[in-house]
């Protein structure tokens, strides 16, 4: 799953100097910017397309579908239940880490940092445990409707949309660009069956 030590790896690269000297103005890296903290994302906070997941599976069987759509209405109504009642937490996690960011990144020392990182773990783990919890739901509830090519179908796609909301440094790994982006189909704002 998702780590913060992976977030403060990414602000340890930009804190290393590059082959021919330092990073500031006129040098390679003069024009990056500090990826974005983004709370729910390190949390693991993902809402399914009902459409997408069943072209993506090949579920095809309408009762399977309906099956598929009610897994998936239950689970992205438990993000939303998540998401509402950490909403508050997120912001202000969002709002430290990227000012903390951005202040280290201007003045390169990304020491001051290691503190609130660590306050920013002990919060995050017991919503993405909440997270890791319906995510079992749902896929014991999916190994149970799919057949065994639509799992590894299911199984493959979630990986991707998990993939696509872990924090990356700007312009490396995923399509549509750098943290923050959601290069295509996005993390956030599935929309659910009926809508």
């Amino acid at each position: 799953m998702l780590s913060l030590g992976m977030v403060f790896g990414i602000l340890t690269v930009f804190a290393q100097p590059p082959m021919g000297g330092g990073m500031g103005p006129g040098g390679m890296g003069g024009d990056m910017e500090p990826p974005t903290f983004e709370a729910q994302n390190v949390a693991g906070i993902l809402f399914y397309d009902y459409a997408e997941v069943v072209k993506k599976a090949k579920v095809k069987d309408a009762d399977q579908q309906s099956e598929v759509a009610t897994l998936l209405m239950e689970y992205n109504d438990e993000m939303g239940r998540i998401s509402k009642m950490n909403g508050h937490t997120f912001l202000e996690l969002d709002q430290l880490v990227n000012d903390q960011m951005q202040a280290a990144f201007e003045s390169r020392n990304f020491e001051s940092m290691k503190g609130n990182m660590e306050k920013v773990k002990a919060t995050i783990e017991p919503i993405r445990k909440e997270v890791e919890a319906a995510d079992v739901s749902l896929n014991e509830g999916m190994k149970a409707v799919l057949n065994d090519k639509q799992w590894a179908k299911w199984e493959k796609y979630q990986k991707k949309k998990k993939e696509e909301i872990k924090p990356q440094m700007p312009g490396v790994g995923r399509q549509g660009g750098g943290v923050g982006g959601r290069g295509q189909g996005g993390g956030r704002g599935g929309m659910r069956p009926g809508m």
